[in-house]
């Protein structure tokens, strides 16, 4: 159901199937925008965790590419931004169309070191009980993949939705 571009120059590309639902993915070396239009829960999955895992993917693949081409480069999180809007209820069973845009431009940076070549996501809608479910999610992140630095964006809607975005240092690419 998804799709996305992997090309060097900024692509779009829109998808709607049969249920009115849009998908809208930006890709290039220096940004990822994905737009989400349809039922908060589709084939009874959140749609938002769906599009949070098609953005992270996206995200932390550029930062890859961009690495292994000795682009140096890490999401500007002062520039990023994520929105929620529509009717959603948060609930499941739930039918209401939501509207879901996620914005992570990606900035150079000077050397290796202050690059990042990871990507994650982690959220819920329950509320603040997340924060330590992050924190211990951000430990075994950062003993299992995760080498040197890190960085954090937290989004927290009007409702009660919060969700942390973690770029890091890939233990794959920055030994």
């Amino acid at each position: 159901m998804f799709f996305a571009c992997n090309e060097e120059s900024s692509t779009s590309t829109t998808l709607k199937n049969q249920l009115k639902t849009t998908v809208i993915v930006k890709q290039s070396d220096s940004l990822i925008y994905v737009y989400y239009k349809g039922p908060e829960f589709l084939n009874d999955v959140d749609t938002a965790h769906r599009i949070s895992n098609l953005t992270a993917h996206l995200v932390g693949e550029q930062l890859k590419q961009n690495f292994e081409k000795g682009h140096y480069s890490k999401v500007d999180f002062q520039r990023s931004f994520v929105k929620v809007s529509g009717k959603a209820r948060f609930e499941f069973p739930s039918e209401e169309i939501v509207h879901y845009t996620l914005y992570f431009p990606i900035q150079k940076v000077k050397t290796k070191r202050e690059a990042f070549t990871g990507f994650e996501h982690r959220g819920t809608w329950v509320g603040n009980e997340i924060d330590n479910d992050f924190q211990e999610w951000k430990k075994r992140m950062n003993a299992s993949i995760s080498v040197g630095k890190t960085e954090e964006f937290l989004y927290q809607s009007e409702g009660a939705f919060r969700e942390y975005w973690l770029q890091f240092q890939h233990v794959d690419y920055q030994k």
